[in-house]
């Protein structure tokens, strides 16, 4: 992970990414490693792009949660929670 966050009580793995293509599960399964490793409640990532649809499937499924392009301005507004 690139930050581990605590707030209100919980921990989340946070790896985020500037890429110039879209990002696949590779990148959710690194969140989902440092979840585990470093004892965290959840975890995200936050990307500049888009993510695969294999990526989006395997982050809902695993509960990691996936920030792209898309669903950056929800998040920046509090309406996405980690």
């Amino acid at each position: 992970a690139n930050l581990i966050a605590d707030f209100a009580g919980r921990r989340g793995a946070l790896v985020t990414r500037a890429e110039d293509h879209n990002v696949g599960s590779a990148t959710i399964q690194q969140a989902l490693a440092s979840q585990a490793r470093n004892a965290c409640n959840s975890c995200a990532v936050i990307i500049n792009r888009r993510f695969t649809g294999a990526a989006q499937m395997f982050a809902e499924r695993n509960g990691c949660v996936a920030i792209g392009v898309t669903e950056f301005p929800d998040f920046v507004m509090g309406t996405i929670d980690l």
